[in-house]
C-alpha cells in the first residue's frame, strides 16, 4: 500500500465508504465520515502531532502546557460530539452519489474543524 505524508498525518489507509454490492445508506456514510474525523482528532491529540500541527499551520514553536491541555480538552469534546451534518453535507453527498469513494484524514472539512479549535490559541 502506498504511504503518503500530508501535513502531520502519515496515511497508510483510506476509508472506503462505497460498496460493490449496492447502495450504501446515508447512516453508514455518516458513520464512516465520523470514524475518519475521529481518527484524525485522535492522531492530533498525540503531543508530537499536536505540536507539528501548530508549527505547520500557525508557526507556533512553543506553547504552554496549560494551553496544550485546553486544546486537548476541546479536541476530545469535538471527537465526542456527533458529526455536523451541515458542515459535512458536501462530502456525504459525494460519497452517496459515488462521486468519490474514499475520504482520508486530511480532507479539507476535517482540517477546517481542527483549525477552528486551534484558532483559539491566537485569542
Amino acid at each position: 500500500m502506498e504511504r503518503r505524508y500530508f501535513g502531520i498525518f502519515e496515511l497508510s489507509m483510506k476509508e472506503h465508504v462505497g460498496s460493490l454490492e449496492g447502495e450504501v445508506s446515508i447512516e453508514r456514510i455518516i458513520e464512516k465520515v465520523k470514524q475518519v474525523r475521529d481518527k484524525a482528532i485522535s492522531n492530533v491529540l498525540k503531543d508530537d502531532k499536536l505540536h507539528g500541527f501548530l508549527e505547520l499551520h500557525y508557526d507556533v514553536l512553543e506553547i504552554s502546557a496549560i494551553r496544550v491541555e485546553f486544546l486537548k480538552r476541546d479536541l476530545r469534546e469535538l471527537r465526542d460530539t456527533s458529526l455536523d451534518l451541515v458542515h459535512y453535507s458536501s462530502v456525504i453527498k459525494q460519497l452517496k452519489e459515488n462521486a468519490i469513494s474514499v475520504m482520508d484524514e486530511n480532507h479539507p472539512l476535517i482540517l477546517g474543524e481542527l483549525k477552528k479549535i486551534f484558532g483559539k490559541i491566537r485569542g
